[in-house]
């Protein structure tokens, strides 16, 4: 059979044949274009070739765009450029800015400067703080570009954070989709930078194990990543007042190997020497441990607070990213292995990594800033 195939096909079976490899491309290519379509009920008028572009007309507006296509697929959703306007770009950063101005009328506040750390551009920045804040748009800041506008690589948000600290400057980035779904919790996060929260002294506070179900609505409400479960969760509370909550659990495979999953305050509070406080309050059930771990957001945060608790710092985590495909939601990487990919029934190839893959069912990527990743080990 085999040298049946080899003189008939020049291979030894049919599907090594280039023409058989490109009859599935085509395939798949069509599968994508189907899917697309249904995806974003636009409607595809001509194709000539993945590297030209094709013709589409909004299933909204009728009005007919052009979109290129990407490796095997589409590189990014086609959209509308009427109902997806470039020129939106910065709306809700000006809401932002609305709010920062009249919450805290006599800080002094500039936008768009690129003075600090040129060429880049800050979109906020308080001088007299050394605060700047990043209002990072998904869908301009995303690894394959959008509309025109450049794409942002795996460090792109990292080397700014990166050159703000070599100058003292604080850095936040805050992705539109927090500011729309969780904007209380962002306020809250700035106010704390800016030192307009509520202090409270941990000293005055009492500290006692949480069930599940005062926990998880707490986190809930307070941490921008919503609820994370543990097996031990504890509570810091000004009389009845449920003010910070620490959760810590095993890993899965090593029992005295521990991580701190969430640590949170309450919005608009400030509990001075409160993570300290929870911390010993674990430390005094003598749960046995080898190592302990535990993760700062460095969108957000260095860990400082895990510093002034006796943590070393052991490395960073490069930067990881999330997916998108409508740029109005973000999912985990980790909802999207290769297995995952087939099981949700997402069209799929073998012989393409992960992020290919991604790319031919539509999906964009941004990337954060990595993680400061802290240890304690027992004495």
């Amino acid at each position: 059979m085999a040298a049946t195939n080899l003189a008939t096909f020049g291979a030894e079976s049919y599907s090594q044949t280039n023409e058989f490899k490109q009859k599935l491309r085509d395939s798949f290519r069509e599968a994508s274009i189907a899917k697309m379509t249904r995806i974003t009920k636009n409607n595809l008028i001509d194709f000539n070739s993945t590297k030209t572009p094709s013709s589409w007309v909004c299933s909204e507006c009728g009005e007919i765009f052009q979109h290129t296509f990407g490796f095997m697929g589409f590189k990014n959703v086609p959209l509308c450029p009427v109902c997806y306007p470039p020129n939106l770009r910065g709306k809700e950063e000006r809401v932002l800015v609305e709010w920062l101005r009249s919450e805290f009328p006599s800080e002094p506040l500039i936008c768009n400067s690129c003075s600090i750390i040129p060429p880049k551009e800050l979109d906020i920045y308080f001088p007299d703080r050394k605060l700047a804040i990043e209002f990072d748009e998904i869908a301009w800041h995303c690894e394959n570009d959008f509309n025109g506008v450049a794409a942002k690589n795996k460090y792109y948000h990292l080397n700014k954070t990166t050159a703000c600290r070599a100058l003292g400057v604080t850095l936040l980035h805050i992705w539109n989709v927090e500011w729309r779904e969780r904007k209380e919790i962002i306020q809250s996060l700035i106010r704390s930078h800016l030192g307009a929260s509520i202090p409270v002294y941990a000293r005055k506070c009492t500290c006692r194990e949480l069930s599940t179900k005062i926990a998880k609505p707490f986190f809930e409400e307070n941490h921008v990543q919503g609820f994370s479960g543990g097996k031990f969760k504890y509570g810091l509370f000004l009389d009845d007042e449920l003010l910070s909550s620490l959760i810590i659990t095993p890993q899965k495979f090593n029992p005295k190997s521990l991580e701190i999953t969430r640590f949170v305050t309450k919005k608009n509070f400030r509990v001075i020497g409160g993570f300290s406080k929870l911390w010993a309050y674990f430390l005094k059930g003598r749960v046995p441990f080898d190592s302990i771990k535990s993760y700062s957001d460095l969108r957000y945060f260095s860990g400082a607070v895990n510093s002034q608790a006796g943590f070393i710092l052991q490395n960073v985590n490069p930067p990881t990213y999330y997916y998108t495909r409508d740029y109005k939601s973000l999912y985990h990487r980790m909802n999207f292995s290769k297995r995952q990919i087939q099981q949700k029934g997402l069209l799929y190839m073998s012989d393409l990594t992960e992020w290919e893959n991604m790319q031919l069912n539509g999906y964009n990527r941004i990337w954060d800033c990595g993680q400061n990743v802290w240890v304690l080990k027992s004495e």
